[in-house]
């Protein structure tokens, strides 16, 4: 959750308990009964945001430099698939994403602008996904503009796939007409997953010996391009 605190009519309520979305729900329904104007207390809120992501980075020396996440292409504070038509495991699972971490090329742990946001199922976190505005031979056949996570219990359902749909609208904003996302040749989900909304296999490349991966027995990885404003698969 996002470490913010607004003051409601009567009471204070913190957003680690209660969210983004709960007291956007609020000011849209009561808030004008008080007076209150739903996009200036967003903006309010976004502000209160990117300062406590920052005093939480100053007052834990092991956290890893953050920057707020309005640094991201959109300030939306939460993103969600767009309404496309999702796999038939998937139609039960609502997927949003929310900012977790905006890195600058500085602080970023590759080097590169990027951003972290968790992945939500039906409002609980089910993992992680990475964008990266990188555009060298790394990014493009080993590492991948994206990178994503998603929990053992959550793994089946069409999750990772709808997460990738949801970060499309970034992808965009970056200028990117193709991004590529890169796995293994044993994981098997992960590219049935990229099959399923339309990602195309072009490739499996060898993994130079000075790679990080390649320590770990790595030796290939294959190579999917999503076009960002192309055509998909029917469904997707």
């Amino acid at each position: 959750m996002n470490w913010t605190s607004v003051v409601l009519p009567g009471k204070e309520r913190s957003c680690r308990k209660w969210g983004h979305r709960a007291i956007q729900q609020w000011f849209n329904v009561t808030g004008p009964m008080h007076g209150f104007n739903a996009g200036a207390v967003r903006a309010a809120m976004l502000e209160r945001d990117g300062k406590a992501c920052r005093r939480t980075a100053r007052d834990r020396p092991d956290s890893p430099p953050m920057v707020s996440w309005r640094a991201t292409p959109s300030s939306l504070p939460i993103l969600s698939s767009p309404s496309l038509q999702p796999s038939p495991e998937a139609r039960t699972v609502h997927v949003s994403l929310e900012p977790h971490i905006a890195y600058t090329a500085a602080n970023s742990p590759w080097g590169v602008r990027a951003w972290r946001w968790h992945i939500l199922a039906d409002g609980v976190r089910a993992g992680s996904i990475s964008l990266r505005d990188g555009h060298s031979h790394v990014f493009t056949h080993l590492l991948g503009h994206v990178g994503f996570a998603v929990e053992a219990a959550f793994r089946g359902q069409g999750v990772a796939g709808q997460a990738v749909l949801a970060l499309l609208p970034e992808i965009a904003r970056l200028g990117l007409a193709t991004a590529w996302i890169t796995t293994t040749p044993d994981n098997v989900a992960c590219q049935r997953a990229l099959e399923r909304i339309g990602c195309t296999l072009v490739e499996e490349v060898p993994i130079p010996p000075w790679y990080a991966t390649y320590g770990k027995g790595e030796r290939t990885k294959l190579r999917y391009r999503l076009a960002v404003d192309g055509e998909r698969l029917p469904g997707t």
